[in-house]
């Protein structure tokens, strides 16, 4: 049986981004080492604009941050700009 980890990088390996939300998703994903989670990181792209995206990436940075932390930060940001 293989391996989880894996398939989904082989999935990674074939994915190619048709826009520039899931590229900068990508990116972000990359960084954070967030590669078990390609799904999720896909699917924040499709709803949230890509300022957010580059704003949580960018304060989950200055705290040395996680994946998990990237999308505490996405969500915050999101409630916080949300009328």
């Amino acid at each position: 049986m293989p391996n989880i980890l894996d398939q989904v990088s082989k999935s990674v390996n074939h994915f190619r981004p048709t826009n520039i939300e899931q590229y900068t998703a990508l990116q972000i994903l990359l960084k954070l080492k967030g590669i078990s989670h390609v799904r999720k990181y896909l699917i924040a792209a499709e709803h949230h604009p890509l300022v957010f995206l580059i704003d949580a990436y960018k304060r989950t940075m200055q705290i040395g941050g996680s994946s998990a932390e990237f999308f505490q930060r996405l969500d915050a940001t999101t409630n916080h700009n949300t009328p």
